[in-house]
């Protein structure tokens, strides 16, 4: 299992959102596909076709709980795995 598919493994099984690094959502989304600009301030967008994701980071190099959530319903809505 290479890290991608651990790093969604993670992200499927619902566990621990508030913890979530950045890094982590930012390789897997990478990984399956979405390229990532700097948006204003702190926003950085990730896209593939015609879906976004706009995220931040917060203290500690965490992800926003809310945005994790979001990712994981994109995810299972269009089918994505590593």
């Amino acid at each position: 299992m290479n890290k991608a598919e651990k790093i969604f493994a993670k992200l499927t099984s619902r566990q621990r959102d508030a913890h979530f690094s950045f890094e982590e959502l930012s390789l897997l989304l990478t990984n399956l596909g979405y390229t990532m600009r700097k948006a204003k301030g702190s926003h950085i967008i990730f896209q593939r076709e015609s879906s976004f994701l706009n995220l931040q980071r917060v203290g500690g190099g965490r992800a926003k709980a809310y945005q994790v959530r979001q990712v994981r319903q994109e995810l299972q809505n269009m089918n994505l795995k590593p």
